[in-house]
């Protein structure tokens, strides 16, 4: 589990920008991505996430369609179709492939919402 500092880390630098930006801060502050392990990196992606979107920071879109199906249901298929080994992730840009089940939506704090 993240500390409360590295999540609100993450978000900062992460907030309005794609899950590409987003991926690349999901490792702890001090390492290195290539000194840390894929699954780990995943499970922080997640735990971010998740946290973002229960907090009302993040939505998730595909095409321009905002997903509107439950929080679970939303998380289980980003789980299931989400890359197993980092090199099928190909550095991060599997986020911008079509077999990435959704986008980012951030809420800013006035309600409105930037499409990334």
């Amino acid at each position: 589990m993240l500390s409360d500092q590295e999540y609100y880390r993450i978000r900062t630098y992460s907030e309005t920008g794609s899950f590409y930006l987003m991926w690349g801060q999901c490792v702890p502050e001090g390492y290195d991505m290539d000194q840390f392990s894929y699954d780990e990196n995943r499970r922080i992606f997640f735990e971010v996430l998740e946290r973002l979107i229960k907090e009302n920071h993040l939505k998730l879109h595909k095409k321009g369609e905002l997903l509107n199906n439950s929080l679970d249901e939303q998380l289980t298929n980003f789980h299931r179709e989400f890359p197993k080994t980092k090199d099928e992730m190909q550095e991060g840009l599997w986020f911008y492939f079509d077999e990435c089940p959704a986008e980012p939506v951030w809420v800013l704090e006035d309600g409105s919402l930037e499409w990334a």
